[in-house]
């Protein structure tokens, strides 16, 4: 007859199997295991974007693409006749990222001929396109 086999109690295995839970947990809450498995060093990944120069010349300073257009409710004052009541006014702001990097949001009174994606330049506060 084979010997009997020794079988770990269900207690040992739990508690192997929640260690082993919680040491992925670790891992993968600290970086060190993505999902293309564990990563060689722990050193910071460079950003995919390019470094923006401020001293570049290449770097046109009014010129940016539009990032979002969305209308936005004004109150406009009415005459001192209709005692004091405002009036609602549909506004739009126009959101461009400029070409250095910063953002620059300008309101108008009617809806823009831009839409995200769009390359413009502003002069004079006023958005044109390039």
């Amino acid at each position: 007859m084979p010997p009997a086999v020794r079988r770990k109690p269900l207690p040992v295995r739990f508690a192997t199997l929640v260690s082993l839970v919680g040491l992925l947990a670790a891992l993968v809450l600290s970086g060190m295991l993505t999902p293309g498995g564990l990563r060689r060093s722990a050193a910071p990944q460079a950003d995919p974007e390019p470094v923006i120069r401020l001293n570049d010349p290449s770097i046109c300073v009014v010129c940016g693409v539009v990032e979002a257009v969305r209308p936005h409710e004004t109150r406009v004052p009415r005459d001192a006749a209709n005692s004091g009541a405002s009036a609602a006014r549909t506004a739009w702001r126009v959101t461009v990222r400029m070409e250095d990097g910063s953002y620059r949001t300008l309101s108008q009174a009617d809806p823009p001929a831009f839409r995200p994606g769009d390359r413009v330049r502003i002069t004079d506060g006023a958005i044109a396109a390039r």
